[in-house]
């Protein structure tokens, strides 16, 4: 009945980490937008730091490591690092305590910093799928095994890079059934496979238990600048895929802890000009945040809106939504604090910073923001492109302008509730 957040934290101080301190936080939530920190789930050992990993269910009782526990039961595995290896613990009260597993490690060391396992179980070929990030050169293996503690390596996919993703999806052009592998791709060789580099990428393709075939092409996912580390929740109810984020680099001066959480994104296949595209939406959750619109405005200029968001702080919580129509073939602009997005209509390229993305929309672009005192993320064309961008409400800038030759059919501003009241 409980959502499981585990992240990487060191309960000893919040400035930055130097990676040798490495813990597992845990924190839950019965809603996906409030939280309740609970104590330390992993800490250091022998074995060296608890490196990242993922969550899975437990199915079938396994001689040596389900007794006692009522299954299905989740497991934990992570990437000790003296040396790198992967390691397997279990929780016999719902996930607030966890034991490791005696014989750990169970997968021995296989190359240079093998970390970052992500474990499913794979029901047409009756086995559970690791697939796990090993380095020198980049490589995710994927891995097999009946029990969780005995794993077979069965094949290798070049170039992929750090905290793999990997689930079920179908097609929405061809309605046929297919995974989504999702990670960090890095390739500037064209003789090693496609030269392409991304922090967040996907490609979709056809898997057999233990071979992902690709069918689409490498394409960018969200494009942060401060995203990172991003994995679903295991056993959704609804058996949705919802992500969330690491807000890698993020700023808190002042607070008790260091970088954040995204909030809960919704993930989904969309049919867009002809392609599979992975597409990233708030969580419908968030949206139990927004109290009455403050702000409402319909068939207006950039001009005529400007004096209207004027009432809005660069400190108040908001959630804007926004419908543009470009009037000409000029720019458009967005501006939250000192973050600029762009839009051409003419290319109907999206560019922030030197990141730049061609979206698909119709006539009319739509975008949403939320706005924090200290991070903002940005959704356009139905979550086509995604951002997550740290952003301090001292910065300077406004706190929310529309700049060019635009009609803005609709703009309007909820403000948010504070998650820990």
């Amino acid at each position: 009945g409980l959502y499981h957040v585990f992240y990487q934290a060191n309960p000893t101080t919040a400035a930055p980490s130097t990676g040798y301190d490495m813990h597992w936080g845990h924190s839950v939530s019965q809603d996906l937008v409030r939280w309740e920190e609970w104590p330390v789930a992993l800490y250091p050992d022998a074995s060296g730091q608890c490196y990242s990993g993922t969550a899975c269910m437990i199915r079938h009782p396994v001689a040596g490591l389900t007794e006692g526990l009522e299954l299905p039961a989740p497991a934990l595995f992570f990437a000790a690092t003296t040396p790198f290896s992967q390691h397997l613990a279990t929780s016999a009260d719902r996930g607030r305590t966890w034991q490791r597993y005696p014989g750990n490690p169970v997968v021995p060391n296989r190359g240079e910093k093998d970390r970052d396992p992500k474990v499913i179980w794979h029901e047409a070929s009756a086995h559970y799928v690791m697939v796990l990030f090993v380095g020198g050169p980049d490589t995710y293996r994927i891995l097999r095994s009946k029990d969780l503690i005995n794993w077979e390596p069965v094949s290798i996919l070049p170039n992929w890079y750090e905290c793999p993703e990997f689930f079920p999806v179908k097609s929405p052009t061809t309605g046929e059934e297919l995974w989504l592998l999702y990670g960090c791709y890095r390739n500037k060789d064209e003789a090693n496979g496609p030269v392409f580099t991304s922090a967040s990428c996907y490609q979709l393709g056809r898997f057999d238990g233990q071979t992902f075939t690709p069918v689409s092409p490498l394409r960018d996912a969200h494009h942060g600048p401060n995203f990172d580390g991003a994995l679903i929740f295991a056993n959704e109810p609804s058996d949705r895929a919802v992500m969330m984020g690491w807000a890698r680099y993020s700023r808190f001066p002042g607070e008790p802890f260091n970088q954040c959480a995204t909030v809960p994104l919704l993930l989904s296949i969309k049919a867009i000009d002809g392609a599979d595209t992975l597409c990233f939406e708030p969580a419908p959750e968030v949206d139990t945040l927004r109290g009455p619109p403050i702000l409402n405005l319909t068939g207006v200029s950039a001009t005529e809106a400007a004096s209207a968001l004027e009432m809005l702080t660069r400190d108040t919580p908001v959630d804007v939504s926004v419908w543009l129509h470009p009037t000409t073939r000029e720019t458009i602009r967005v501006r939250v604090r000192e973050w600029v997005l762009e839009y051409d209509p003419v290319s109907h390229a999206l560019s922030q910073g030197d990141q730049s993305t061609v979206i698909h929309p119709g006539e009319t672009v739509e975008a949403r923001f939320l706005i924090d005192t200290s991070f903002v993320e940005s959704f356009w064309n139905g979550g086509e492109a995604a951002y997550a961008k740290s952003s301090l409400h001292t910065d300077g800038g406004p706190a929310f302008a529309v700049e060019g030759e635009v009609w803005i059919e609709e703009l309007v501003v909820y403000p948010m509730a504070d998650i820990w009241e």
